[in-house]
């Protein structure tokens, strides 16, 4: 990296980002489960949280499970590979309508849509089911939403293959379209082209997308809470919620389990370190000569358009239209019963002045976190991808540690630090926290998509502009920055929606009367008002419709879509 200004201030940078809101609670976390004592209390060195971590069955039993749920990850990838090429390789019909209904996907809040499915596949009201069950070789329900393979589908239709694909798109639009049409002159098939060609191009992304999406869905939260509990179905996240809920709570243990997983991710951190060395190299895009569309439109892309609208039309609008439905319902779930329809829990939502204050602060934290969560994964993504030393390596690794912890002992590793810090607690009262935490939470996933976004970039382009003369900072604003800007859009985007769907990481911080929109759903979700909670995330949904369209239409110039 040159400039030694440049190279100075963003070191300065990434010490503060991840010395302090990233590692403080970390270390935090591994001192404390060598606690037996509770939150608030001086420290009691003890071996005994580990122990009870160690060889408690329903403790063991979640990891297994939560492992086994994982299985979704390399489905979904295989799937959002195949969608993502097509889109950006062929000339599909209706390709800007898929996408966008990618992007939408990819925003919309996982708890009320796990409604809508319940509404369809429920063995007990299941619209789905009650269909089914008219046919006359079919005798009981089908389909069970409160289940393993029920939690698998809600997670690979929701919150795994859209935005697989849409972290996918901007890599595989880096990749020049010449290169596997070389191939294919050479006499390669498409498969071929694809696993030898195409792969090898994107491994960085792919790697990147891979274990994104296996982290992430070890914490999964609010479905398996909604869905699996009700079945006896425990994951590490609700066994944590568990610990942390019975009376007494187990906080040291919940602490010890969460430390060891993230000793666990911590090696994967390791291994992906190593992995990216090896594709540091890896340049899709030159100064010349780029192309990045391909094949014509044909049979291919019809047959890929039918699969596509498929897709979409029983991923994503037959649950929201359930969604939709429910939050009109008079009771939940029940279509047939004498006046199954009113407008009274919308009345109920809208009339709140907990929903106008809920929204408020939503718009609040989301945007500055989505400010921070940019300007600070885009400066830890240049340094780790432009320099080589020690330091770099470091902040590679802790730039990862916060996906290691689950977004509910995250969220309680930082309400004990504003409890034990003087001068701190004060600020629970504020939005502060939650802004904090969610810029950390962040981090990781942003740093990624910048740092794989510049790996694709050619240092012929900043040495050319080395070469005219121009400095450091010239250099990434004229050059660097608007080649990064599809994923800056991209980044500020998913920053800005994560944080306004966020529930996890925020239930423990949020104060009475700073609570945002997805928490005051999940409040009307604990509290058996299914209805208003429906009518809520019918409105984040609507939130997430207008986001999109602002994104495509703010993005077009940039081939966002």
């Amino acid at each position: 990296m040159r400039g030694g200004s440049l190279g100075a201030i963003l070191r300065i940078v990434v010490v503060i980002v991840v010395g302090v809101p990233v590692m403080a609670p970390l270390i935090y976390l591994v001192i404390a489960s060598f606690s037996d004592s509770s939150p608030g209390q001086a420290l009691h060195w003890s071996l005994a949280p580990w122990m009870r971590a160690l060889t408690n069955w329903p403790t063991f039993k979640s990891l297994l499970v939560s492992l086994l749920l994982t299985i979704r990850v390399p489905i979904s990838l295989v799937i959002a590979l195949g969608f993502a090429w097509f889109l950006v390789r062929v000339d599909i019909p209706g390709r800007r309508f898929i996408t966008y209904a990618l992007w939408f996907a990819c925003f919309l809040p996982i708890l009320p849509m796990t409604f809508g499915w319940t509404l369809l596949l429920d063995k007990s009201y299941g619209l789905a089911n009650v269909l089914v069950e008219k046919l006359p070789w079919v005798h009981g329900p089908v389909f069970n939403i409160n289940s393993i393979p029920g939690i698998l589908w809600l997670h690979v239709t929701l919150t795994t293959v859209p935005i697989m694909t849409i972290l996918l798109l901007p890599a595989l639009r880096g990749v020049d379209a010449n290169y596997e049409e070389a191939s294919a002159m050479a006499g390669a098939g498409l498969l071929t082209t694809i696993r030898r060609i195409s792969l090898p191009l994107l491994a960085p992304a792919v790697l990147v997308v891979l274990l994104a999406g296996f982290i992430r869905s070890l914490e999964s939260f609010e479905a398996e809470q909604i869905l699996g509990i009700p079945a006896g179905i425990f994951v590490y996240a609700t066994r944590i919620y568990d610990l942390l809920e019975n009376t007494p709570a187990d906080y040291p243990q919940a602490v010890a389990l969460s430390t060891l997983v993230l000793a666990v991710m911590f090696a994967v951190a390791l291994a992906y370190q190593r992995a990216q060395l090896r594709y540091a190299d890896t340049r899709t895009l030159g100064g010349k000569d780029v192309r990045v569309r391909g094949r014509p439109r044909g049979t291919l892309a019809w047959s890929a358009a039918a699969v596509l609208y498929l897709s979409v039309f029983l991923f994503i609008i037959t649950p929201l239209a359930m969604l939709i439905a429910g939050s009109f319902n008079t009771l939940f779930g029940f279509f047939t019963i004498a006046h199954p329809w009113t407008l009274r829990h919308w009345t109920t939502v809208l009339g709140d002045a907990a929903f106008r204050n809920a929204l408020n602060n939503s718009l609040i934290v989301s945007f500055a976190v989505a400010v921070i969560g940019t300007c600070v994964a885009t400066a830890v993504g240049v340094l780790i991808a432009r320099t080589r030393d020690r330091l770099s390596h470091y902040v590679a690794v802790a730039a990862w540690l916060p996906w290691a912890v689950p977004g509910l002992l995250m969220g309680t590793a930082y309400l004990t630090l504003f409890l034990e810090f003087p001068g701190l607690s004060g600020l629970l009262n504020t939005l502060l926290p939650l802004i904090v935490v969610l810029s950390v939470q962040a981090l990781p996933l942003g740093s990624m998509m910048m740092r794989s976004a510049l790996n694709q970039l050619s240092d012929d382009l900043t040495e050319a502009a080395y070469t005219c003369g121009a400095g450091a900072t010239a250099t990434y604003a004229r050059i660097v920055l608007p080649l990064l800007s599809p994923m800056l859009t991209t980044v500020f985007v998913i920053t800005f929606m994560a944080a306004l769907r966020d529930i996890s990481t925020t239930v423990l911080l949020a104060a009475p009367g700073k609570l945002t929109l997805s928490l005051l759903m999940f409040q009307y979700a604990t509290s058996n008002q299914q209805e208003s909670a429906a009518a809520l995330g019918v409105i984040i949904a609507g939130i997430s419709l207008v986001m999109t369209a602002v994104v495509l239409r703010i993005g077009a110039q940039f081939s966002i879509q």
